[in-house]
Formats: C-alpha cells, structure tokens, sequence
C-alpha cells in the first residue's frame, strides 16, 4: 500500500516518453501522456473510455445516453488516486486539454469544486503528477505522525 515513488523511476519515465510539444494541438496526446504516466507510476486511476463515450452518443438509446451524460457530464478525464492510510485514499482530478481547450458547462461548474489540474503538454502532466506524488507522501507522514 505504501509505495515510494522514486526520482529514478519519474525520472527513467521521463527520458522513455514521446515527447509532446508544449501545448498539444489536440487533447488525445496529452490524455495518453497522461495515462502513460500514470501507469508507469502505478498510480490507480479511473477513466471513461473514449470508446464507449463514442457508443453512448452514437448506437445506445436516448434515455441510456441522457442518464449516463446526468452522472457523468463535467467528471475529469481522469480520477487518480494514492491510499494514504487503510481507509482513505486521495485523489486528483486531472483534466487534459490542448493547448487552446478550454472548459464547458458542467465542467467548469465541478473543475472549480474539484480543483482540477489541467495538463497542456506531456511536461505538465508529469508534474501535476510528481506534484501529486508528493503531496500524498506528506499527508501520509503527518498522519503517521499523529498516530505514533
């Protein structure tokens, strides 16, 4: 549960990616960037699958689209989430644009409420989730911490 996530392993990821110019012009780079990183890192994350975004709004039903787009709508492209203790898990919420993207709607509306992180190139992606890395090992050590 607990694993340390070294600057060599961030490291050695960032020397094996593809490099993605700094502010892609579509969001598809960035979002497998993203998902590259976190899977490198091991970090869990959740994800609706362009796929089946792509199903819902072309072959299902009016009402399945419109209850799924109800609960989903304005959710990030990614959840990612760390346990910091047996419990409790903390997440981020990233949401990959291109250069020129910009939120909509409902997005804005829970971007706001959420904090969402927003990467523009491969480089931001793996900050916000170096970032993110060791906000995690902080707030695990202070809970540790108080329970000693």
């Amino acid at each position: 549960m607990e694993a340390k996530f070294s600057k060599n392993k961030q490291l050695a990821y960032k020397n094996k990616r593809k490099d993605i110019p700094k502010g892609a012009k579509t969001e598809a780079p960035v979002q497998s960037a993203t998902n590259g990183i976190l899977e490198n890192m091991q970090i869990p994350f959740f994800r609706v699958p362009d796929r089946l975004w792509f199903w819902l709004k072309t072959k299902c039903p009016a009402w399945l689209l419109k209850d799924c787009s109800k609960h989903l709508a304005g959710w990030p492209d990614n959840m990612a989430f760390i346990p910091i203790t047996n419990k409790y898990l903390l997440a981020c919420p990233i949401e990959c644009k291109s250069r020129t993207g910009k939120m909509q709607g409902k997005q804005k509306k829970l971007g706001t409420k959420l904090n969402y992180q927003i990467p523009r190139s491969s480089d931001d992606a793996l900050e916000i989730i170096t970032a993110f890395i060791k906000d995690a090992e902080i707030i695990r050590e202070k809970i540790l911490e108080k329970e000693i």
